[in-house]
């Protein structure tokens, strides 16, 4: 139990510390899933550059020709076997071109990712200064509220003082109004 209290207490504590924008950055960059799934497409693209090099197979061909047929060449007598092995030899550089091909489609990942990450970036960044500047407003606002009182207050004992007319606690009241 004294366990998961302390646990709990640690967790209320981390709550309380404020945010900063290099830690919503830091959260948002790694908590996005589609940064996330361009390291997959990343890794899914590197494999098809190593396929890009690798050689063709060579094919091997059987054909079975004259078989089951009748009279002097019946059953397998006349049956004709022919065997066949080709290999495809590429000219030209076209294996080279292929892995560029692959490589270059690799670096269009690579900038689309930059790209949304310099997005997601600039986006928590821009909400992070919105959130912070009305916090700052509603600060700014109980400060406001806060002043206005005080100063119907103090409007107030200086008229029951006979120091000040009554239009001036008026206007501190107005005052107030408008700040609340």
């Amino acid at each position: 139990m004294v366990l998961l209290s302390m646990g709990w207490v640690g967790h209320a504590v981390a709550a309380q510390r404020p945010l900063t924008l290099r830690d919503a950055l830091s959260r948002a960059v790694r908590s996005n899933p589609e940064l996330s799934a361009y390291e997959y497409l990343l890794i899914a693209q590197d494999g098809r550059i190593a396929q890009a090099g690798v050689r063709p197979n060579p094919t091997f061909n059987a054909n079975l020709e004259n078989v089951l047929g009748t009279g002097d060449v019946s059953g397998l007598k006349g049956a004709e076997l022919t065997l066949g092995l080709s290999q495809l030899i590429e000219i030209g550089g076209l294996r080279d071109r292929r892995i560029e091909v692959a490589q270059a489609e690799r670096d269009g990942l690579q900038s689309e990712k930059a790209i949304r990450r310099l997005d997601l970036v600039a986006e928590t960044a821009r909400r992070f200064i919105t959130l912070v500047s009305m916090q700052e407003q509603h600060a700014l606002t109980h400060r406001s509220v806060t002043l206005a009182e005080e100063t119907l207050a103090a409007a107030r004992a200086r008229v029951e003082a006979a120091r000040s007319p009554q239009a001036e606690q008026d206007r501190a009241g107005v005052a107030l109004a408008r700040a609340r």
